[in-house]
């Protein structure tokens, strides 16, 4: 899209061009002898830039000043982009990082649910068993040895 804008405007800009210089008979030498002698004089000067032809029109101007605002905004869209990808990358490590806190945080929640009423209640009820047994054994050991006493 923005390639046909730059072309139209191209054209326009040389078409708009073409009206506003004389034809190549009218133009005297004295022209071609100054664009000659500023060639010559850029060639030698090491701090000169390329700009555009010796005639410039308003329509240049304004493509080249187009242009270069074109150049910027894509400059600046290409740091948007890079921006915005940081940003998603953060993101998913903040999500990440998130769910491992949750995670933890459950499973901190359930230990603490879990009262010290049914700890207590559950190693009561375990001893309760292992007595019991130890009952049962001094009882059939009572059982199978004689008395010694009674004698």
């Amino acid at each position: 899209m923005w390639t046909n804008i730059v072309l139209f405007l191209c054209f326009f800009s040389i078409s708009c061009t073409r009206k506003e210089f004389s034809p190549i008979e009218n133009r005297n030498d004295e022209d071609d002898i100054s664009i000659e002698n500023e060639y010559d004089s850029r060639n030698n000067n090491v701090s000169w830039h390329t700009t555009t032809a010796g005639y410039t029109t308003k329509g240049e101007i304004a493509v080249e000043k187009f242009v270069d605002t074109m150049m910027a905004s894509e400059k600046y869209l290409k740091m948007i982009e890079t921006v915005e990808n940081r940003l998603s990358h953060l993101e998913s490590v903040f999500l990440v990082r998130t769910n491992t806190i949750l995670k933890y945080m459950t499973e901190v929640l359930r230990v603490i649910k879990t009262s010290p009423v049914d700890i207590l209640e559950n190693a009561l009820q375990s001893l309760k068993t292992d007595l019991d047994k130890l009952k049962r054994l001094i009882s059939q050991q009572m059982n199978e040895s004689p008395n010694l006493r009674g004698r």
